[in-house]
């Protein structure tokens, strides 16, 4: 997964990004290189400078993890900020919320799951969170 041709542009806000240096300095796991190689490639700016339907920290989002399996709606967030898997948050500190930071409504990417299964995450719809 480290060739990016095949990974399209993401997007992270200034603000989240320095969040998510910080969770990620000191740890070396899987999902953790994950997150840091996203972030790497990630452009990085001002809130206001992001482009419409961008995946956010504390956004919803439609996606899907494979194109014949039924779309699923999350609520992406910080790792300290996730609630219970049952109540439709997806931690950042995922392979799936590593892998949907950052992606544009219709963008493509393939992903190692958390078991290590390779999927192709659609992501269909983003609803911003109210920002204000």
């Amino acid at each position: 997964m480290k060739d990016s041709a095949h990974r399209p542009l993401i997007w992270i806000p200034i603000r989240d990004y320095r969040r998510l240096q910080g969770m990620v300095q000191d740890r070396a796991g899987r999902v953790d290189r994950l997150l840091r190689d996203e972030m790497d490639r990630a452009i990085v700016c001002r809130d206001s400078d992001l482009p419409d339907r961008v995946v956010r920290v504390g956004d919803r989002v439609m996606f899907r993890r494979d194109a014949q399996l039924s779309p699923e709606w999350a609520r992406l967030s910080f790792e300290d900020d996730a609630a219970d898997a049952a109540d439709g948050t997806v931690s950042i500190a995922s392979t799936l919320g590593a892998a949907l930071l950052g992606l544009r409504e219709g963008s493509r990417m393939s992903y190692l799951d958390q078991d290590g299964t390779s999927r192709l995450l659609c992501v269909e719809r983003v609803i911003p969170m109210d920002r204000h």
